[in-house]
Formats: structure tokens, C-alpha cells, sequence
């Protein structure tokens, strides 16, 4: 028997409600503590989900017991969705990929934020791929999963946040910006090997491009903002 809150994290003012898996429709006692008091007592009747309520911003446990068996999960109430960070990760965004176990794992994890990493067709050309591409790395990418993994995560209660580095480009863009680049003192650039050459991450001309792709990423995609490195 397990529970899984319906949300990993609820803002001040919703309902919070409790699925239910493996207890075959049997109904059971719930008791939710905070701090180890009970604060509440309600009857599972069988159905698939714990309806709590509303409960004060504050963490609660939550037990079910169901004959002889018990389950138990926690549920966050806050008034500030920011003021606690739970920082997981996605990195598979293959055609048709599975999307309920992400899911399960934000709630089951009570995760806030999800980095999307390495979603993107190049560093310094997030969205240039179309639909489905290899990235830089030649993993198969589906832009119709990052969207669909980015709204999975909202639906679980927690923010999609892409990837995206602002310091530098690969060796196809680089012609492009290696006007921007980070010398050394040798006058050569920074890199990290071949793979990446480390551009000034204030220049004018770089930070329009990169803030303009970012905006059509959320437009295209529906991030609710980014992992900048």
C-alpha cells in the first residue's frame, strides 16, 4: 500500500488530497500530525483518494491504516512556493517516452523544481533542431516530450526550469561569436577541450540572442524559467 500526495507542494488555500494505490478499495483510518500532534481525523472510504482539505500553511505526516497494514507520506502547505527548494532532474527526452514515473517521483519526493538538463538542439541555438534532433551529446531529443515533461511537472505541483549555459558556445556557433570570446593572456580562448569555447557572458550582442532564445523556449516549450550556468 502506498500513498502519494496529489501535489508535492500545495499553495496556501488549495485542497489537499492524498492518492491512494494497493489498498483494493478497502477503506481505513487517517490521522495527519504536525510535529507529531494530531491535528486531524477523517475515515478513507475506499475510492482512491484522501480528501484533506484545507489545511494551514505548515508540513504535515499523514498515516493511513487499512486492517492491519499503514501507509505514510507528507503533504507542504506554504504561502511562499520559493521558500523551500527541492531540486530534482530530467534527462531523457526521446519520442514517446514514459511520463507517469516522473511524476510519481516529483510527488513522492515532495520535489519544487526540476531541471531539464541538456534539453536543448546546441548551447547557443536552443530551439534550431525543429521538432526532434540529436543534441550535442547525439541523444535523441523530442521537443513534444520537454513540452510534455515540462507540463507533467506543473501538474505535480512543481516549476519545469530548462537548462541553459550563458558562457558558452559549441564549435559549430563558434565562427559566430568567437568575436565575444574570454581570452587568455596568450590571447587564446577559453574552452573546455573541443566541446566548448567560453564567451563573455555580458556581451551586448550574446545576451540578446541568448535572452531572446530563452523567451521563445518558454513560449515553445513552457518552462517556468531556467537553470543558467
Amino acid at each position: 500500500m502506498e500513498l502519494l500526495p496529489t501535489r508535492a507542494s500545495y499553495p496556501d488555500g488549495d485542497s489537499v488530497a492524498i492518492e491512494v494505490r494497493g489498498a483494493d478499495g478497502r477503506g481505513g483510518d487517517v490521522v495527519v500530525r504536525r510535529l507529531g500532534d494530531e491535528v486531524l481525523r477523517t475515515r478513507y472510504d475506499g475510492s482512491g483518494t484522501i480528501v484533506l482539505g484545507w489545511l494551514p500553511a505548515a508540513t504535515y505526516g499523514v498515516e493511513l491504516v487499512v486492517d492491519s497494514e499503514s501507509a505514510r507520506t507528507a503533504v507542504e502547505v506554504t504561502a511562499d512556493g520559493r521558500a523551500r527548494l527541492r531540486y530534482g532532474f530530467v534527462v531523457d527526452y526521446s519520442p514517446g517516452r514514459e511520463l507517469a514515473g516522473v511524476s510519481d517521483l516529483v510527488r513522492r519526493l515532495h520535489l519544487t523544481d526540476i531541471q531539464f538538463y541538456d534539453w536543448a538542439y546546441r548551447h547557443a541555438d536552443l530551439l534550431g533542431g525543429g521538432e526532434e534532433y540529436r543534441d550535442a551529446l547525439d541523444q535523441p531529443i523530442s521537443l513534444a516530450t520537454v513540452a510534455a515533461l515540462a507540463q507533467t511537472v506543473r501538474d505535480a505541483g512543481a516549476r519545469a526550469l530548462g537548462y541553459a549555459a550563458v558562457y558558452a558556445v559549441g564549435p559549430d556557433e563558434w565562427p559566430t561569436w568567437k568575436h565575444d570570446a574570454l581570452l587568455q593572456a596568450t590571447g587564446e580562448p577559453y574552452a573546455l577541450g573541443d566541446f566548448l569555447f567560453v564567451l563573455d557572458p555580458a556581451s551586448p550582442d550574446w545576451l540578446a540572442s541568448f535572452t531572446t532564445q530563452l523567451a521563445e523556449s518558454v513560449d515553445r516549450v513552457g518552462f517556468d524559467g531556467f537553470h543558467l550556468c
